[in-house]
């Protein structure tokens, strides 16, 4: 069929042309990936406060679990980071979307500020 051979010619068409990266894209890279280090330093900070100033046991540890996230954080922006330039310089937008990290985060801070809550709870009935 004439028309469907057409089609068939329009559609690949659009893939056989280059792609361009645009210099916008690059910097939005290396934006998430200066989030990524950002949270990770805010975390990291609060972590290191609590095990350095706590004045409780059960501070001092909160303080080493909020170092989890920290770290995962900062491991997980750098390797973001390294797969999206990778991608970026084969000229592919398919390591743009992230919905891993982001969830893995607010799990890990769940945890971390449910036990925080455990922990202030229980100090708080062992006073009475």
């Amino acid at each position: 069929c004439l028309w469907c051979n057409m089609a068939e010619e329009t559609a690949a068409a659009p893939a056989a042309l280059p792609l361009r990266v645009d210099h916008k894209t690059w910097f939005s890279a290396e934006r998430t990936f200066v989030g990524w280090m950002h949270l990770s330093l805010i975390t990291g900070g609060t972590a290191f406060a609590l095990v350095a100033i706590g004045q409780s046991p059960s501070n001092q540890i909160l303080g080493l679990l909020l170092l989890v996230p920290s770290v995962f954080l900062a491991g997980w922006g750098a390797q973001t980071y390294r797969v999206r330039c990778a991608s970026l310089e084969l000229q592919r937008f398919d390591a743009i979307t992230d919905t891993v990290g982001p969830l893995v985060a607010v799990i890990l801070m769940t945890i971390v500020a449910a036990l925080n809550t455990f922990l202030g709870i229980r100090k708080y009935l062992d006073s009475l």
